[in-house]
């Protein structure tokens, strides 16, 4: 990639060392922590515990194992399912070795507290662990995620362009019932390379992206590289 002194074309360099130790740093000292107020490692919590943290599951007010549970109405099965998640929720603060005394809600929130860390704490992981690769692919600084604004405007401008063709191309066959689009390519071809590229005396030789069967416009790409 391109260096960070570019002024006006924002591209990082990602995964790099720095930024792969700072993720190693975090990672460390969050461990001990956790090892220090728990007692007990990552891996053997994540072995044992039975509620999950998934605030995005489409479920998650239904299911007895998600922190979110809520019950939905007063019958007998709602009300077992109550008891099971409450259960469920202090032997996690037990196996967490957090307090348990309070409300079912603070027990809730606390333990909710403590998944979304411990989430935090596999992401890391997981990212560390990969290989040279993955951690180029997997970790970046927010500000590196902002994509270079000059080849952004240049993608826009080519899938602009390459829906604007295949529209055309379809309007083409259903108002001359034409049976393929030959005439049309040929017709934005000449006007492409002889009008909007170059001239007549001094025509371009631009070229209509197909797909292999030639009936279909194919992605566009208007770069040199």
């Amino acid at each position: 990639m391109q260096g960070k002194k570019k002024e006006k074309c924002y591209h990082w360099d990602v995964g790099d060392k720095e930024s792969i130790n700072k993720f190693q740093e975090m990672l460390d000292s969050e461990i001990t922590k956790y090892l220090d107020n728990i007692g007990a490692t990552l891996d053997e919590i994540m072995k044992a515990t039975k509620i999950r943290y998934k605030p995005n599951a489409v479920d998650k007010h239904s299911d007895v194992y998600n922190i979110e549970f809520v019950p939905s109405g007063t019958g007998d099965d709602d009300i077992d399912a109550l008891f099971l998640f409450s259960s469920l929720v202090t032997d996690e603060l037990k196996l967490c070795n957090m307090p348990f005394s309070g409300t079912l809600e603070e027990h809730r929130e606390a333990l909710k507290q403590q998944l979304v860390l411990e989430e935090k704490l596999i992401l890391i992981k997981q990212a560390i662990d990969r290989s040279e690769i993955g951690k180029a692919a997997a970790l970046l600084l927010i500000k590196q995620a902002i994509p270079c604004i000059m080849h952004s405007e240049n993608r826009v401008g080519e899938k602009i362009l390459a829906m604007l063709l295949s529209i055309g191309a379809n309007l083409y066959q259903q108002r001359r019932a034409a049976s393929n689009i030959n005439d049309f390519i040929a017709q934005v071809e000449s006007i492409a390379s002889t009008v909007i590229l170059g001239t007549e005396w001094r025509p371009k030789q631009w070229r209509v992206p197909t797909k292999e069967n030639s009936q279909e416009i194919a992605s566009v790409s208007l770069t040199n590289s």
